[in-house]
């Protein structure tokens, strides 16, 4: 159990940073994915602060086309957590590497939810400044249409 109210469902990837994690939450009965930074960085006080900022500033983007940031905290034992909706489906770079080539109107889709994303958080003063396929998500919604959505807004900056 992490933050008294999420169960782990199993591990969903792993990187650099950290850990990402399949979670259930005990009261609501709803999955999401749960972000854990490796010891090293949750241990680390300027680490700590940016985890916290990423999660205050992407929790204050509510828009279709970004991640959405729904709770974060310290636990006793696993440390920092930042929960997210969970997302079905790949990243930018993998889809581009299963299917190669994009057609040009999907191409011009893909970017337009890209930037309707990004018009968002550059309202509201955040620049992302990691934005590269690995953090653009690529999902489906309940009618069948593509959807993209911007992860990751770890060394984000607030004008």
């Amino acid at each position: 159990m992490i933050g008294g109210r999420y169960v782990i469902d199993g591990q969903i990837g792993r990187g650099g940073m950290g850990r990402i994690l399949r979670v259930r939450h005990i009261v609501l009965d709803k999955a999401f994915a749960l972000k854990l930074p490796r010891a090293r960085y949750a241990t680390d006080a300027t680490e700590r602060q940016r985890f916290y900022r990423e999660a205050r500033m992407a929790s204050s983007l509510d828009h279709d086309n970004i991640c959405s940031i729904v709770d974060f905290g310290d636990d006793p034992v696993f440390g920092l957590f930042m929960v997210m909706e969970l997302l079905e489906g790949q990243n930018l770079r993998q889809r581009l590497r299963r299917e190669g080539r994009f057609s040009t109107t999907r191409t011009l889709e893909i970017g337009r939810q890209l930037l309707d994303g990004m018009a968002a958080a550059h309202a509201h003063d955040v620049i992302h400044r990691d934005l590269k396929p690995g953090n653009v998500f690529l999902v489906e919604d309940y009618r069948g249409r593509e959807v993209v959505k911007i992860l990751d807004f770890g060394i984000s900056k607030l004008l």
